[in-house]
């Protein structure tokens, strides 16, 4: 069993907080198992994962400038892990023993989602793919993603997403400006069929 795998049978079994953080959870603790691999750690086992894993991905994070209200978020996602793995210790109590500084205001870093690489994007459904490429073509939340409707949402030059899907309940409207995107809306109406229904 890999480290993916390892990683859905915990949030299988521990589904705490709502929908939609449980979601991020998934997307952060993947995320840095990718980082592990591509930091040199080929043989990373999540169950064996050690403080010197958490300070090489709070480096990373740094070298590519994350805000620290990201890095604190994906660091709370971390400790979340060591407890259900009983390794509480090897994530450090505060934010400023990681070097983490105060939530800064001001954007200054591109943080648009990007996806993972093909060998990790094989390991999802082809609708867990498809609601990843929605959230980045679309500039999507992970939930709006999920329980988007293609047949509803679609207007041709825009997609409307209900109130239902949103953070807030506010309903929101995008437009259709490039060919990826309409090619994709083209795609999950391929996969779906014309029942309106979502990608989870």
């Amino acid at each position: 069993m890999n480290s993916h795998q390892q990683l859905e049978k915990i949030l299988q079994h521990n589904k705490d907080g709502s929908y939609s953080t449980q979601s991020a959870r998934a997307d952060v603790l993947h995320q840095f198992i990718n980082d592990m691999h591509q930091a040199g750690y080929k043989d990373f086992k999540l169950l064996k994962v050690g403080g010197r894993h958490i300070d090489r991905a709070v480096s990373g994070w740094k070298d590519n400038n994350l805000s620290p209200a990201t890095m604190a978020n994906r660091v709370s996602h971390l400790r979340w892990l060591s407890q259900k793995i009983n390794k509480q210790n090897i994530v450090p109590r505060t934010n400023r023993e990681l070097g983490i500084g105060r939530r800064s205001y001001v954007a200054q870093v591109d943080q648009s989602q990007q996806l993972p690489n093909q060998a990790t994007m094989n390991q999802f459904t082809q609708r867990q793919q498809l609601s990843m490429q929605l959230a980045r073509e679309f500039g999507l939340r992970r939930e709006e993603s999920l329980k988007f409707q293609v047949n509803v949402a679609d207007k041709g030059d825009r997609i409307d997403l209900k109130p239902s899907w949103c953070k807030g309940g506010r309903a929101r409207s995008i437009d259709v400006k490039t060919q990826e995107q309409r090619q994709l809306l083209d795609k999950i109406k391929s996969v779906v069929g014309k029942q309106n229904q979502s990608l989870i």
